[in-house]
C-alpha cells in the first residue's frame, strides 16, 4: 500500500485519469506519451489488446483512489469527462439518457434518488411529471447493463438506487 501512494501522489493528474481509466483511454493517440510514461514507471505493461496494470494488487489499489471526472464504483467506471462507462473493464454503450440516470445513482453513492430528483436531472427543462417515462428509461439502462443490472436497485414508491456489492 505505501508503496502504491508513493508513486499515486508522484503521479501527474493526467497520469491518475490514464492509470484509473485504462480501459478507455489506451487506445486514444493523443495518449500515448502518457502510456510509454507509467509504462517506464512499470504501472502498466503491453499487452495483446493494449495495456494492462502490472498487477491486481495495484488496480485494485487505482480502483479505490479519487480522481478527477472519474467515478469508480467497482464494477463500473464512469468517466464524467467523455460520457463513457466501462464495467469490469469492458465498455458500455449506453444512451445519453441511461449515461445521465446511472452517473447520477452513482455520485449518490448508495443512497436513493427520488424519481423526481431523476426526472428533474436527466430531463431538466423538459421535466413533466411522468412515471412510466422514468420507467422506460430504467428498464433500458439494466437491459444494456446486463448482468450487472442487479445494482440498480428500486426502493418502491421512493426512487432508485445504485447499490453495488449486491447479489
Amino acid at each position: 500500500q505505501q508503496h502504491y501512494l508513493y508513486y499515486w501522489y508522484n503521479l501527474s493528474e493526467g497520469e491518475r485519469y490514464a492509470l484509473a481509466n485504462l480501459a478507455v483511454v489506451q487506445h486514444d493517440p493523443s495518449m500515448r506519451p502518457t502510456f510509454r510514461q507509467l509504462q517506464r514507471q512499470c504501472l502498466i505493461i503491453p499487452s495483446n489488446s493494449g495495456y494492462r496494470y502490472l498487477s491486481s494488487a495495484l488496480r485494485r489499489f487505482v480502483r479505490g483512489q479519487r480522481v478527477n471526472n472519474l467515478l469508480q464504483i467497482e464494477p463500473f467506471v464512469i468517466d464524467l469527462q467523455r460520457h463513457m462507462v466501462t464495467v469490469a473493464g469492458e465498455p458500455l454503450k449506453l444512451t445519453k439518457t441511461q449515461f445521465k440516470i446511472l452517473a447520477y445513482l452513482a455520485q449518490r453513492q448508495g443512497q436513493v434518488a427520488t424519481n423526481r430528483e431523476l426526472e428533474e436531472h436527466v430531463w431538466q427543462d423538459e421535466y413533466v411529471e411522468d412515471p412510466q417515462r422514468l420507467k422506460a428509461a430504467i428498464k433500458h439502462l439494466r437491459r444494456a447493463l446486463g448482468p450487472w443490472a442487479r445494482y440498480i436497485v428500486n426502493e418502491r414508491g421512493v426512487g432508485y438506487a445504485l447499490r453495488v456489492g449486491r447479489q
